[in-house]
Order: structure tokens, then sequence, then C-alpha cells
């Protein structure tokens, strides 16, 4: 659904006003559907939930599910999956981050980020990036990590796929809505 913003007022003599405003928009996010030709990709969102550590000093993780709302401070995993039915080359997978979260750096040392799988990666504030020289055939997933920072309720625009010299072989995933709350203090 698209549209367009617009007023219109008439002034006549006898000192009537009469007024009239419109408001067209473009829906975004959540009403983006799932669609592509040549590629599928899907993300799913867990939550990291850091425990203590063992008795060897390291630290201790577990996930669960995310809803749409999540306290901040709170590290999120985005696991992307692109499916092809055969092999491509040069594919460029984009996942773009909602408005209240950043990225969250310093995995490692959590055995979280695991060992690359794409042939470049690129983090920035709006959005990650992977390249691929060679996406084999089949499922390939990619995972990095997002922190809430930021109270509200924000649009997570849908993360795409695209072979990067035939852009006619795309993919597009769902959008979806997250809200960030304000961490409860203990």
């Amino acid at each position: 659904r698209s549209s367009l913003v617009g007023s219109e007022m008439c002034i006549r003599d006898r000192g009537q006003a009469t007024a009239g405003v419109s408001l067209h928009f473009f829906d975004t996010g959540p009403g983006i559907a799932e669609g592509g030709r040549g590629l599928r990709i899907t993300r799913r969102w867990r939550r990291v939930e850091l425990g203590k550590e063992d008795t060897e000093g390291k630290p201790s993780w577990s996930y669960a599910p995310v809803t749409e709302v999540v306290p901040t401070g709170t590290i999120l995993e985005c696991e992307i999956t692109v499916e092809s039915p055969e092999s491509r080359d040069f594919v460029m997978i984009t996942d773009p981050h909602a408005a209240g979260f950043e990225p969250a750096r310093g995995m490692k040392g959590l055995g979280l980020d695991l060992e690359p799988t794409e042939t470049r990666r690129e983090r920035h504030d709006d959005r990650t990036l992977f390249f691929f020289t060679e996406l084999d055939a089949g499922k390939t997933v990619v995972r990095h990590y997002v922190r809430a920072t930021h109270v509200g309720a924000f649009v997570v625009l849908p993360p795409q796929a695209e072979l990067m010299y035939f852009p006619e072989f795309r993919a597009n995933g769902n959008g979806t809505v997250l809200e960030i709350t304000a961490k409860e203090v203990k």
C-alpha cells in the first residue's frame, strides 16, 4: 500500500474556511512478505543467556526463544539461512539491524562466534553484510550478534540475498517488529 501526503485549504469571501488533509504512506517491515527468484532466505533470532563461569573459568551460555519484546542489554543471535538449488557465484547477504540494536562484538570470548563460512563479513551500525565468492547448493547458515540498546518498538527490515552480478536472482525474507523495554533493576 502506498500513498502521498497532501493538504488543501479553501477560504471563501464571507469568513468561511474549509480545510482538508490526507496522509498516504508506504508500508514497510512486517508488511513485506518473503519472496525471491533462485534463492530463499530466512532469519531466526535466539536470545543469548549468559551464565556463570565453569570450573575452568570459561563463561557459560544458553539460548532462549525471542518474543517480540526484549529488555535493553539483551544479546540476540541472528541466524540467516540461505537456500539455493544450485551453486552460485558472488552472493551478497544483507541483514538490516533494527534501529534500537547495535552490533555485539567480542563474542569469540564466549565461544559464540563460529568459524566463518563466508568469504568476507562487514559489520555496520545499521546492517551486517556477508559475501560469498561461491555459495554451495543447498542450505548455508551465517550468524551474527546484536545488542538491544534503545527503548522503543522498531521495524526490522527483511534480510536479503542476491547475486552481485545477476541481480535478477535475489530473495528477501519477512520483515518484523521488535520492542525493546527498559531492563528491570533488581
